[in-house]
């Protein structure tokens, strides 16, 4: 039961579910939700006798001042005691609960209300952070989340490009995966840097590259002019936060750090545009963020960020969210309904203490819930039990998949025999003549015809 601001009583019948299993959303609105009170009757189950076995209350008043203010986090976990009649405690309930602000939009700023219908992909191929992400291997790539990627991918067959967003300390959306920057040599936190520090990170040439590798080409690697500026100015975060994850380097051909709003002025035709599939929020670096006193911009603000940059600067093009943040994607849900929000998920291949995460079948459950249009899910319980996207689209679901099986052609023609909406994938060429052996009707050559000129690279 839960009393609101303005004094009106809420009562939502629950059943007591155990710890791994109890992530149902309760949705409640209030005025002033640091005024709301939750008061919880414990009461013996259907069939059988007795009154309330309990009560517990619960406050959820709002954070303390903080020189953190713009980034305390609104929500948090609360556990009340359940006291009988006689005044003993026989228990003990425990909850999540997390505040979602309406979308604070720009004055000014035109929003559409027409929702952006799925229209299925003629071959459903994504580009995974553009081109493909870093790997290493002694091989030229394209940086990941650059767009001269973005381009590249969508002139050989794209339809779709998934890359990450976060936000700069001045709260400024850029593309970027990891939570630190390591091309200058060090370790710098995203949400350390100023959009202008960002930018600065500019590639630079290394006039060695075209004598030592015997190939002319005038090699290229973000830096910065000056690290040493930054390592005065910059709070420097250890390695440990990476988890194996590594920005664009030698090997790679640069372009410059981008902001978001520039992912949406690459030349594509509009019915193949780019969409930010992914924004960064990640499940596992976000916990590790907080974890690790990074304080990130709080939630509400940097979905709200984010919000405000796709609807100013896309227009018409086809905009899918995702996120491995489940509180995330609920907040994407709530706060808009024009563009498709999709469920990022691990499926259990990395424990997490969040059951949402652990597992394909509580993904499509949270998904289903919360109003989703979808997962994204990685392609290794799919590939073993491709079964599992039939029941995940039953359930009114898109399956999106993502990981190394992807960069496999027979795992991605098995996918698609079984109704997987897109893949996302690195070897984007590959695949597709894969694909057109199977479906002359996806060669590259009708793909290309299909687009037109809309592509610069």
């Amino acid at each position: 039961m839960g009393d609101g601001a303005d004094g009106e009583t809420v009562v939502v019948p629950h059943t007591i579910q155990s710890a791994e299993t109890a992530r149902s959303p309760i949705t409640l609105h209030a005025e002033d939700p640091s005024d709301v009170t939750l008061q919880f009757s414990i009461r013996p189950g259907f069939g059988q006798r007795g009154g309330i076995v309990g009560t517990a209350v619960a406050v959820l008043s709002s954070p303390g001042s903080s020189p953190w203010q713009e980034r305390v986090p609104r929500g948090g976990s609360l556990t009340s005691p359940i006291v009988d009649l006689r005044g003993r405690v026989v228990g003990k309930v425990a909850f999540d609960f997390v505040v979602v602000d309406p979308w604070r939009r720009p004055e000014g700023l035109k929003v559409r209300d027409v929702p952006q219908l799925w229209k299925p992909l003629s071959a459903g191929i994504v580009g995974h952070r553009g081109l493909g992400m870093n790997r290493a291997v002694r091989e030229l790539q394209l940086g990941e989340n650059t767009i001269i990627s973005f381009s590249t991918a969508g002139s050989l067959g794209a339809e779709f490009v998934e890359f990450d967003v976060q936000l700069t300390k001045d709260h400024k959306p850029v593309l970027y995966h990891d939570w630190s920057v390591t091309e200058t040599g060090i370790d710098i936190a995203i949400n350390q840097l100023s959009l202008e520090q960002f930018l600065a990170l500019k590639p630079r040439t290394r006039p060695s590259a075209a004598t030592t590798n015997g190939s002319g080409w005038n090699g290229k690697r973000r830096g910065s002019s000056d690290v040493n500026v930054f390592r005065e100015k910059v709070e420097v975060e250890p390695k440990k936060h990476q988890h194996g994850l590594k920005g664009n380097s030698d090997g790679s051909v640069q372009g410059e750090f981008a902001k978001l709003e520039g992912a949406f002025k690459v030349g594509v035709c509009v019915e193949h545009a780019i969409s930010s599939c992914g924004h960064s929020l990640t499940n596992f670096m976000y916990t590790e963020a907080t974890m690790y006193d990074l304080h990130l911009a709080e939630l509400n603000l940097y979905v709200d960020t984010i919000l405000s940059c796709v609807f100013k600067h896309a227009g018409e093009r086809r905009i899918i969210f995702s996120s491995f943040q489940p509180e995330a994607c609920r907040m994407l849900r709530l706060k808009q309904s024009v563009y498709p929000v999709l469920f990022l998920t691990e499926s259990g291949t990395y424990a997490s203490a969040d059951p949402r995460c652990n597992a394909m079948s509580t993904a499509v459950e949270f998904a289903r819930s919360t109003g989703l249009d979808g997962i994204v899910t990685v392609a290794d319980p799919v590939v073993e039990a491709p079964r599992l996207i039939g029941r995940a689209r039953g359930k009114g679901l898109l399956v999106f998949t993502y990981g190394g099986l992807n960069n496999v052609v027979e795992n991605v023609k098995l996918q698609r025999r079984f109704g997987a909406d897109a893949v996302i994938l690195d070897s984007l060429v590959r695949i597709r003549r894969g694909l057109a052996q199977e479906n002359p009707h996806t060669a590259l050559e009708a793909s290309a015809e299909k687009r037109g000129v809309g592509w610069e690279i």
